[in-house]
């Protein structure tokens, strides 16, 4: 066995670059591709790294992916349920589904009886049933086990855990009965079943011969004792592990776990640059960090080396509108300055479209990496306009606005005459508009019209498609020709794999609304649905090279997806967005981590402290990722009317002030 380095440093300081040049020595000295096994904690990170690589090979694979592909291919020694063993590979359905099945299952339950979270919406349980999944599995523990823990620790009533309990029971038996499986049950018949086989570990010591992980701090602990085995029986073996994170809800040491478990085989090599980042940036991290985690021993011994600080604009307003103004008056200012728009990124938790406009205003073009609802991309909407004329009464949603807007972009009429066709035409493929609207519309938008009721027309024909085979053939022979840019469709991608999966999951006989149209429920799931434009492989690659254009987005997601500035924004800092515990209503992974005293109670105290503890690690990382100017902005008042309470900004001028005081020239 081979000594396993790993590499520790903060963000920025050359981790993921060191550990490409790895991969490309290998490759150079003849390794085969497929012997290099490249994880990275999400798919946000496959971009990135595909730019450090600057070739296709080796592949990069995240966690759960690579888990899921060997689930796959050794699904018929794992099926669940016996009848699905001969089946070739299993559905592996994503959290837009999880969502949907979930708001079922509940709409099912408050059917048969009263919940005793009544109170909130389906939707909203539905992401913390999730949540609970979520944060069982990352622990390590069984759903029975870690709703004990968080009973005794007073996070969630006990008969609100019973009641979650129940349903996601339903939930599992809903999936195995249509031969699917989430990725909480990828991951546990991976961590607990395939991997634990000695045949399939011979199988993977011959083909993963060399073992590269990134962001080795983003593993949760189900996955420690795994990651820890891969590396100690490859030949070679380089991990990396950042310093600070800045990920919230992130309460696990995976250095220490795997320094555990391989013993003296792990050669440690700490990084000290900041090559994202400058002098003075890395200067504030380090600063601003040893303040804001006094109790840390690493970073209360860190000493701030002299030198001026980054420099920090406060821009402060009464209200929230005033505040965007200032920030894109700033941006303004800093490209009239001759910083590129690409080198400008704008950060907020909740990065809306009253901030992506205030951008827009100052004239500087944006490029939204931020999550927004699917229904909601233009294209999506056409498709689903679509839809709604083929399948009248399959979307029962489905009004004048729906057609307006989908009908709008996809024959490229103003917001006007769009009104005045989808008008004429809401009674489906049959409705024909007449000479003097078409007049109207114009010559062209007539025209492409009737490519379109042509489609309608055609798929009324013959036998009726399912669901994903209705959105796939509206995309390629309605939408694609009409608009002929690939880049475009991506969200409709997404739509209709949603619906393939929807598809497949309402003939589960497990299902709870079994004579619901399968059409009508893959249609609801994509309404539903959430586009993540970062997660999208065009999207991704152009963020990390475009310089044309302001990256607006999370700071959490910045950090996923790598991506450095020389001037960074950071909106609504006393908004509590800047402040998450990552402890929930259901979930709470504090409670659920390991070292988690027995029998200990959740306090307002800890509450705190993880809030403090991730302000710390999210401020860190960041500015390690800032290279010139940071600008912060504030209000008093938020866009609701309410007062703010204070957020980030009372702990970011504390510990300006102490790092002041400390001898850091400002």
């Amino acid at each position: 066995m081979a000594t396993v380095e790993l590499l520790v440093g903060p963000t920025g300081s050359g981790k993921t670059t060191r550990l490409a040049r790895h991969c490309r020595a290998l490759r150079d000295a003849g390794e085969r591709p497929d012997g290099i096994l490249v994880l990275v904690p999400d798919g946000r990170r496959q971009a990135a790294w595909r730019e450090h690589l600057g070739t296709p090979v080796p592949a990069v694979q995240s966690l759960y992916g690579f888990m899921a592909a060997e689930v796959r291919l050794f699904w018929p020694l794992l099926a669940p349920e016996p009848e699905h063993a001969g089946a070739l590979e299993p559905l592996v359905v994503d959290g837009d589904v999880t969502a949907h099945l979930l708001r079922t299952l509940l709409v099912h339950r408050r059917a048969t009886g009263p919940l005793a979270y009544a109170r909130a919406s389906d939707r909203r349980l539905a992401f913390q049933l999730e949540a609970l999944l979520w944060a069982a599995t990352s622990a390590g523990m069984d759903l029975p086990a870690a709703a004990e823990r968080l009973a005794s620790a007073g996070t969630a009533d006990p008969q609100v855990l019973t009641q979650a309990r129940d349903i996601l029971d339903a939930y599992r038996q809903c999936l195995q009965a249509a031969g699917a499986a989430d990725f909480p049950l990828v991951t546990e018949l991976y961590v607990r079943r395939l991997f634990p086989l000695p045949a399939y570990r011979a199988h993977l010591r011959e083909r993963a011969r060399h073992v590269v992980v990134d962001d080795l701090h983003e593993a949760p602990p189900v996955l420690h004792d795994v990651i820890a085995a891969l590396a100690g029986e490859a030949r070679s073996a380089v991990l990396a592990a950042g310093a600070d994170g800045g990920r919230p809800g992130r309460t696990w040491d995976a250095v220490t776990a795997l320094q555990a478990r391989l013993g003296g085989d792990v050669r440690v090599t700490l990084l000290t640059g900041c090559y994202t980042g400058s002098p003075a940036a890395a200067r504030t991290a380090a600063a601003l960090a040893a303040r804001l985690r006094p109790g840390d021993p690493a970073t209360a011994a860190a000493e701030t080396p002299p030198g001026p600080l980054l420099p920090i604009r406060r821009l402060h307003a009464e209200f929230r509108p005033e505040m965007l103004r200032l920030l894109g008056q700033a941006v303004r200012e800093h490209m009239d300055a001759g910083v590129s728009p690409g080198d400008i990124a704008v950060l907020s938790p909740w990065p809306d479209a009253a901030l992506r406009e205030a951008i827009r205003e100052a004239g500087a073009p944006v490029l939204d990496l931020s999550p927004s609802p699917l229904a909601a991309q233009p294209c999506v909407r056409a498709l689903l306009a679509l839809v709604a004329l083929a399948r009248p009464g399959a979307l029962p949603g489905a009004g004048h606005d729906l057609l307006r807007d989908g009908l709008g972009w996809l024959l490229g009429l103003d917001p006007v005459r769009s009104s005045a066709l989808a008008a004429a035409v809401g009674g489906g493929a049959s409705s024909a508009p007449d000479p003097a609207l078409l007049h109207r519309v114009g010559f062209l938008a007539g025209e492409r019209w009737e490519r379109v009721r042509g489609w309608l027309q055609s798929v009324g024909e013959g036998s009726q498609p399912g669901p994903a085979d209705l959105l796939a053939r509206a995309v390629a022979e309605a939408i694609a020709p009409l608009t002929r840019q690939a880049a475009a469709l991506e969200p409709c991608a997404r739509a209709v794999e949603i619906a393939r999966q929807v598809e497949r999951i309402t003939t589960s006989p497990a299902y709870p609304e079994p004579g619901r149209d399968p059409l009508s429920a893959a249609l609801e799931a994509v309404l539903h649905g959430r586009w993540d434009p970062g997660a999208a492989p065009r999207r991704a690659s152009r963020a990390a090279g475009r310089r044309d254009a302001v990256v607006l987005t999370t700071p959490w997601r910045f950090l996923a997806q790598g991506l450095a500035a020389r001037v960074q924004v950071w909106a609504d800092v006393t908004a509590p967005g800047w402040l998450p515990s990552g402890a929930g209503p259901l979930a709470n992974p504090h409670v659920l981590a390991p070292g988690w005293p027995e029998g200990a109670v959740w306090t307002d105290a800890h509450g705190a402290a993880a809030r403090r503890d991730a302000a710390a690690g999210t401020v860190s990382a960041l500015l390690r990722r800032c290279r010139e100017a940071l600008v912060v902005g504030s209000s008093a008042v938020d866009a609701a009317g309410h007062d703010s309470p204070g957020g980030l900004l009372p702990l970011l001028d504390e510990a300006m002030a102490g790092a002041a005081a400390g001898g850091a020239a400002p």
